[in-house]
Formats: C-alpha cells, structure tokens, sequence
C-alpha cells in the first residue's frame, strides 16, 4: 500500500489502508483461513484498488472520469496538483453535481491541500497513479477505436452517395440520347417534307425549330449535370452528333439560331476533346465557334448568347488547363473575356449562368494581375456568386466557383503579407466545399477545393509552429487527395493534391523531431509509385520524395498549386 516505500519511512492514507485491511479480511474469511497470509497479498492491491476506483465514480457523469484522468494525472503518470476553483470549473463543464468534489474528497479519492494560501486538489496517494493511468489508457483506446469506426461508416456513406450519383447519371444519359435522337429524327422528317408544299413548309421548320431548341437545351442542361463530376465522354459524343446535325442542313436552313446552336455544340464538344488532353482536335472547333459567334456579332447581333458563345470560345482552354492557358491561347484572352461579359453583367436580366461565366474568368484572370488588383477581382467575382447561389447552396456550381475563387484570394493575400485575411478565406474556402461534396460527392471542383485549402491551411500552421494544428491539416490534405484520387484516378492533378498531403504529414513529423516517422511517410509517398492506378506522368511528381528517403534529411519543400483541369 505504501509504495514500494521502506516501512519505517512509509505514509499511507488511512481510509486506503482501511479498505486493503477490509477487503483481504473478506477474502481470508472466504477462503477459511486463520490469519491474512502472504499468498493473500500476491494481486490483491490492484485489484482492490481498481474496484475502489470504479466505485468511486459509479454515480458520477464520464466527463468526471476525464477530468480526473486527464488534468490530475500528468501524461507520463504521475501526480498532479491543481487550484481547487480550477477542478471545480472543469467538473461543472462536465456536467457533474455542484457537490461532486466534497463527495470525491469524501470517498478519499481526492484530497485537497493549504499550499502557499491556495487550496489544491490532487490524487490522494501515488498508489492510485497505476489504476488511473490504466483507466485512461483503456478509455483512450476505446475513444479511438469509436472515432475510427465512425469516420469509416462516413467514408462507406460517401462512398455510396457516390456510386448512386453515377448511377443517375448514366440514367440521364440514356434519357437525352433517346430524346436527342427524336429530335433529329424529328428535324430531318420536317426538312424533307418542306419541299413538298409551303403548308408542310411551315410545319418543317416549326418542328425543325423546335427541335433545335431541344438539342441545343439538351447541350446545355446535360453539360450542367456533367461537368462538375468531370465525366463529359457523354457530353462529348451528344454535342458530335448535334454538329453532325447542323453540319448536313442545307445553306438556306442556318438561321441565326441555328447558328448559335451549331456554335454551342462545338465549344462542348472541345471542352470534352479538351478533358482528355486532345489539344490538336479541339482547338479547330473552338476557333470555328470563335468564327460563328463573331460573324453574328458583326451582323448585328448583340444579344446575351452570342457574347456567352465568343467568351467561352476563348475561356475554355484555361478552364481546361490554368491560368496559363493551353495551346492556342494568348496572354490577353482573358482580359478580353472578361471585357465581353462585363456589360451583361451590369445588365438587368442576365440569366445567372452567364454571371456565374464572368465570375470564374475573374478568378483566373486574378492570377495575371499585379498586387492589389488581383485582391479587388476576386472580391468582385465573390459577390457576384454570393448573389447567385453561392451563399445558402441554392446553385451548387456558383458554391464550387466561390470557393475557387476565395482560394485564389487567399492565395493573393498571403502573397500581400495579409496571413490572418488569408486563413479567414481558405477555412471558408474548407467549410463551402465540404457543404457542397455533402450534397454532390462527386463535385471534383470541389474535391481540389478541399485539398488545397488543407494543404494552405497546413502550411499556414508549420509557419506559426503550431504543430497540434499542422498535424490536423496534413491529416485532412491527404485524405482529401487519396479521395479525389479515388473517384478520378485517371486525373494527375489528384495524385499531385495526395502527394502533397502526405509531404505535409511528413513534414510535421520532421519540425516536431520525429525522423524515423517522417522518412517512415515520405517511404509511403514513394509507394504510391507502384499503385496501379496510377497515370504515366505521376513519375515526376513523386521523384522529389527519394531524395529525403536516400538522404534521411528533411522532407522536400510542399510544392505550389498545380494547374487545374
């Protein structure tokens, strides 16, 4: 009971010994013996000890249980002693009865003692330090295991909230094929009707028109479905068909409209042709639709479509590359596109789409400005989407774009030395993309969001040398890439967020001392080399982590944004 302390030097609380005295004279009298011989003692303590414990605390909340375990026991397990108002606070915060430190006090649990004019609580005798370590131990593993298993039961409920997303899309598909391929149809029986008599004339070219509005709505609310999960092959072979349409009509049949339509159905198209890297094919077609919509404007058509048409001819290869733009852009594209939107968005009317349009070339266009300028476009962009959707998630892609952008933003911030504004925007820029992945799990926009405000955040941390915080961000960076790379795995850019995420942990690791455990992260970052799934350009991407596995020095710097498709 004392301790392992020499007897003659030995202090015991009286009421422990009390109760080791009782509990060994009950064992003795069950056992029948005489007197209390050593075999009686092998054992008995701990277990005495524990159930003291337990009984202790029976009829008190579990937030008490943490009180005591976690603020009076140090972590390596020895005693610790706190001011009696600081205890009183931490067990009314968990709940417990106004009384509880008198009962605990009472049931010689606790003690409180005169130190330099303070009253301070701790454990009544070292000998319980053993009984309430193991109690926390236990409690702490079993803490760990519930949130494992919770966080995997969200994992397998995203997972499923994704594979029926899919599966509603492809319904979707196999709907607007059927009603594309009516609509043809449709257009080509009124065409050839049309020659017969001016009566079947007229209603040739209704129905033709008719049909036209339906394919060109099909492009444009089937896009809207597709794009944000990325899966545009659909897209892709509906808009080709609809331009194999346009292309077969006689000369005399191309309206105005229909060209607009024919326009539309070529800048989708090369949008997909752009996703899968087809550069060579897709520009064509862009500069073809870039040809109709101005051909239409010099005409004298100012309306709201044909502007849509000349923007998206031009912004279509940065959405689908970066701010840098791809083959067959120039540094002023942007400018420009942003110059022909401009005055529709000031106008009454504009259909939200086309405000959504112009908000997302100022996000990219933000990255071509100079300090100061690059801040006031993305604020600009924001309230624009604030005012779409953006704030009560009422227009899932204006929250992606949003979110986007405030990354941008933030980016620029930091770049300006504004560290606080620019935490304030990417834990925004956090919180908006996993609204929007709650709702849509397959929003790979938001996907990117996720990882790179994690990543910024992370970052932001290692700086301060708040590593508490660090771990946190690194943890979710990696998981958000291993996510992304797991819905799209054909995408370089997810494996770049992932590898980026698993830097950071590596990182901390290695800020906080922890060698072994850092070059331990950067071997994992290096397997991923030999997943299977992997595109061919990873290569590159996952070199920079040999080095500190050869060197066993400090992981690699966390490279910058990548490009985005």
């Amino acid at each position: 009971m004392a301790g392992g302390s020499e007897l003659p030097n030995a202090e015991v609380e009286p009421s422990l010994l009390s109760l080791i005295c009782r509990e060994l004279n009950t064992v003795r009298q069950a056992q029948g013996k005489a007197e209390i011989s050593a075999d009686l003692l092998a054992g008995s303590r701990d277990t005495i000890l524990t159930e003291f414990y337990e009984r202790a605390l029976a009829d008190q909340p579990a937030g008490v249980r943490r009180v005591i375990e976690d603020e009076l026991l140090t972590e390596s397990g020895y005693r610790e002693s706190l001011a009696e108002e600081r205890v009183a606070k931490a067990l009314a915060a968990a709940g417990a009865e106004p009384d509880a430190l008198a009962k605990l006090v009472d049931r010689r649990l606790l003690r409180i003692e005169e130190r330099l004019d303070m009253r301070r609580v701790e454990l009544t005798h070292d000998v319980l330090c053993g009984v309430v370590r193991s109690s926390r131990n236990l409690r702490h593993e079993r803490e760990a295991r519930d949130e494992a298993e919770r966080q995997l039961a969200e994992q397998q409920e995203r997972a499923a909230e994704t594979r029926r997303t899919l599966h509603k899309t492809r319904r979707f598909a196999m709907i607007a094929a059927g009603l594309m391929l009516v609509a043809l149809v449709s257009a080509v029986f009124g065409w050839i009707n049309w020659t017969r008599a001016r009566a079947a004339d007229q209603q040739a070219q209704k129905a033709r028109a008719d049909a036209e509005k339906l394919v060109g709505f099909l492009i444009e609310d089937f896009y809207a479905e597709l794009e944000p999960t990325g899966r545009l092959e659909t897209m892709g072979k509906l808009a080709h068909m609809a331009v194999s349409y346009y292309d077969d009509l006689p000369e005399e049949l191309l309206t105005p409209q229909t060209q607009v339509y024919r326009g539309m159905a070529l800048i989708r198209e090369a949008g997909a042709l752009f996703a899968r890297g087809d550069f060579k094919t897709a520009n064509p077609k862009l500069d073809e639709a870039w040809t109709i919509f101005d051909k239409l404007r010099a005409g004298g058509d100012k309306g709201e479509a044909v502007a849509v048409g000349l923007a998206l001819s031009k912004f279509v290869r940065f959405s689908s590359w970066g701010v840098s733009g791809g083959p067959g852009s120039r540094p002023t594209d942007l400018q420009e596109t942003a110059d022909l939107l401009r005055p529709w968005v000031q106008a009454k009317g504009t259909s939200p789409q086309t405000k959504m349009l112009y908000a997302d070339v100022l996000n990219y266009l933000s990255h071509t400005l100079p300090e100061g300028q690059d801040i006031a476009t993305c604020e600009e962009a924001r309230k624009i989407l604030l005012d779409v959707g953006a704030r009560d998630l009422s227009d899932l892609r204006a929250a992606s774009i949003y979110a986007d952008t405030a990354d941008s933003q933030a980016r620029h911030s930091l770049n300006a030395g504004k560290v606080k504004e620019a935490e304030q925007l990417e834990n925004e820029v956090y919180a908006m993309a996993e609204k929007v992945l709650a709702q849509r799990p397959g929003d790979l926009r938001s996907m990117a969001n996720r990882a790179l405000a994690a990543d910024f955040l992370g970052r932001l941390a290692i700086r301060r040398h708040d590593y508490v915080a660090a771990t946190d961000h690194a943890a979710r960076s990696a998981l958000a890439g291993e996510n992304y790379v797991r819905f799209n795995p054909s995408d370089l850019n997810s494996w770049v967020y992932w590898i980026r995420g698993k830097d950071q942990v590596a990182a901390v690791l290695m800020e906080q001392g922890h060698i072994a455990d850092a070059l331990e992260a950067q071997r994992a970052t290096v397997a991923l080399d030999e997943d299977a799934r992997k595109p061919a350009s990873l290569g590159a991407h996952a070199l920079a982590n040999w080095g500190p596995v050869d060197r066993s020095t400090k992981p690699a710097r966390v490279i910058s944004r990548p490009q985005r498709n």
